[in-house]
Parts: C-alpha cells; structure tokens; sequence
C-alpha cells in the first residue's frame, strides 16, 4: 500500500510505501474521520538457529592460576650479617628460600635490588652504590656501581653484593623485587633491610 499527501497545490509532499498493512485509517482536521481499516495478519516469526558448539576452555588451576599448586615460584631473599671490608663498604650474602623455607637450588633467581636513603622511600640513593662482592657469588647483570642493580644468583640459589655508603655513620635501605621477565615471585623476607655503616 502506497500513502501519498499533497499540498493544497497538487504538489507531493510525502509518498511512503507501507509493506505488510492491507488498509490504514487516517483522520483529517478538514473533514469527518473516515473509516478506520483493519491491521492484516501478522507474518510468520522468524526462529532462531541452533547454537553452536562450545569452544574449549583454557586449563585452570587453583586461586592464582599456579600451576601445580605455585608454591615454587614464591621466593624469599633472606640477607646474612654485614660484613665490614673497610668504612662505609659492607658485603652482604643473599640466600633465596621456596615457600616451603627450604633453599631454592633448582634454578637460577634474577632480582631487582635498590639502595635507597631510607626505608619510606623507595627512591634510589644519589651516594650510595651496588657492587659486585670482592669474592663474587652469583652475577651483577646491570648497574654495577649505581644504586640499582639486577643481579642472579649462582646455581645454589645465593648470591653476595658490596654496598658503598661512602661514609660511616649512616644507614641504607635494600629494597627488593624480581627483575624484569623473571618467572618466580621474588621479595625479601623481613622486608626492606637496614644496613648500618
């Protein structure tokens, strides 16, 4: 059905095809309403298809996605006691333990450690240095000599740095973390460490 209105000169003003509507009733302001037409039948619905297969699911594991329970990539660095090589130069051994406490010696552990002013700032010192130990264990991989380094521990899970304050007197902080792509879940035990020179 095709609805057309004019202009009082003739003119088309709106022509609209309607589908599906065998009759319509419009009511003019000029004249008596006219006869109002019926809505033919609806058209048949539509269905919806079947739903397609399930995809896989990914594997899944406890809380935290740990595969075989996870408790081996949770590493703790614990630091030994200061020993002093001369005034304001320490060394200081790392051991790395499993979350069981037990050492971790079935790989090698990449920490982040810094060296910071204090222990409320996690900013790295201007004048306090990370060094390799004058008997190295394990290896300083980045930063030798700044307050930031990265270092790896050897195949016992230990590793040994030297830390130069540069003065006695004075206290530094060593924050840890793991370094970059490393898999395992690095942390010093006690949290941030002071170190008196």
């Amino acid at each position: 059905m095709t609805i057309e209105l004019y202009t009082i000169g003739g003119e088309v003003l709106v022509s609209e095809t309607l589908i599906g509507i065998d009759a319509i009733g419009i009511q003019g302001p000029a004249g008596p309403a006219g006869p109002t037409g019926s809505v033919g039948p609806a058209g048949p619905t539509g269905s919806v298809g079947p739903t397609g297969p399930t995809g896989p699911i990914g594997p899944t594991g406890p809380i935290g996605g740990f595969e075989g329970g996870g408790s081996s990539d949770f590493i703790s660095i614990i630091w030994g006691a200061p020993t002093i090589i001369s005034p304001g130069l320490v060394e200081l051994s790392a051991t790395c333990i499993d979350f069981s406490g037990t050492p971790f010696a079935s790989g090698l552990v990449s920490a982040q450690i810094i060296v910071s002013d204090s222990a409320a700032e996690y900013k790295p010192s201007p004048s306090c240095t990370i060094l390799a130990a004058s008997t190295p264990v394990g290896s300083v991989l980045d930063g030798s000599g700044t307050a930031t380094v990265i270092i790896r521990t050897d195949i016992t899970g230990t590793f040994r740095i030297a830390i130069n304050a540069g003065m006695t007197g004075v206290s530094r902080f060593l924050w840890v973390s793991g370094a970059g792509h490393e898999r395992l879940f690095v942390r010093a035990r006690d949290g941030i460490t002071q170190v008196n020179f």
